[in-house]
């Protein structure tokens, strides 16, 4: 019977182990990323009481977010992006044709000073080309919006963990 309790005991110790390092995933290290960046976004602020903010995304799924003021979270978060949520932006670009945007928006109309801007940059490892776009708030069009968007989406309200750089 004891023969049966210690073999017993050693396959249940096999299976926490097994699933223990089955689970293991690479922990996300927001003080330090090691992914390479992809996405930012940065909202400014405006004379009002505009949502000042930064949305940063690394290719291994590492989102920051840094609420300045004015947004309903405060300080630095991160979240662990799944796989086909940055397929899924990395799409969005592409359908947009993102790098034949212009670098600004509105290109010659001036824009009323009070108004806060919206700054895009992105970068394709796989084609070697990274783009930025200021977009001043007036006259966006609607796939830059769309954009703008589908990154904020993937910040909030799914931030889970509050850092302190």
């Amino acid at each position: 019977m004891k023969k049966h309790t210690i073999i017993l005991l050693g396959v249940i110790f096999g299976f926490i182990l097994v699933g223990c390092f089955a689970c293991k995933t690479t922990q996300l290290d927001p003080k330090n990323p090691t992914g390479s960046l992809i996405v930012r976004l940065t909202r400014t602020p405006c004379y009002g009481r505009c949502p000042t903010y930064e949305i940063t995304i690394y290719d291994d799924g590492l989102l920051l977010y840094d609420g300045k003021q004015n947004v309903e979270k405060q300080g630095k978060y991160f979240r662990k992006l799944e796989k086909s949520e940055v397929q899924n932006l990395k799409t969005a670009f592409a359908n947009a044709n993102f790098f034949q945007l212009a670098n600004t928006f509105p290109e010659t109309e001036k824009v009323p000073t009070d108004l806060p801007s919206c700054i895009v940059y992105f970068k394709d490892k796989d084609k070697g080309e990274e783009k930025t776009i200021t977009d001043h708030r007036w006259r966006t069009p609607e796939v830059l919006s769309f954009i703008e968007k589908s990154i904020d989406s993937l910040a909030a309200p799914k931030l889970l963990h509050f850092y302190d750089k």
